[in-house]
């Protein structure tokens, strides 16, 4: 049995129950008792993706909201890293400065993923993705240009 309690408006918690029995007697079960386990929601990057989408039209009043292009949506994770990025950053100056505690587990947290991440200058990392772009670019032009030779040898071929 799993039951949603809602602890803030922006934030949904899943709480999951089994029922145990009570009582010495097995003929006799006079009531269960609700018990908690653990549980954990996993979900993929697309089902994320699915979500963020549908959560976008909750406080539109027509409640529907148009499909992103392929660029839009690469736009807007970008803009999204960025201000996690700015988020983490302004945490890391608080405890620096002094203004907010220190924890051993966001420190640690953040030392293992950031030495994941391999250290490029801003200038490389902009070359670089910006020929993944133009690589990208030209792959979707070359198969658009295979399609239309294949729709016009298609056309022509009854014709001879």
């Amino acid at each position: 049995m799993i039951v949603p309690t809602y602890t803030d408006a922006r934030d949904l918690t899943v709480s999951t129950y089994i029922s145990a029995s009570v009582g010495v007697n097995s003929e006799n079960r006079g009531s269960s008792l609700f018990v908690p386990i653990p549980n954990e929601i996993k979900y993929t990057d697309s089902d994320k993706a699915g979500l963020a989408t549908i959560s976008k039209a909750k406080d539109l009043p027509e409640r529907s909201v148009s499909l992103v292009s392929d660029i839009r949506a690469l736009e807007s994770t970008v803009v999204e890293v960025i201000e996690m990025l700015e988020r983490v950053s302004q945490y890391v100056q608080n405890v620096i400065t002094g203004d907010a505690p220190g924890s051993i587990a966001i420190g640690k947290y953040l030392l293992k993923n950031l030495s994941l991440v391999p250290s490029v200058s801003s200038d490389n990392l902009e070359k670089l993705f910006n020929s993944h772009l133009q690589d990208v670019l030209m792959v979707v032009y070359l198969a658009n240009t295979v399609k239309t030779q294949l729709q016009l040898s298609s056309r022509l071929t009854p014709l001879v």
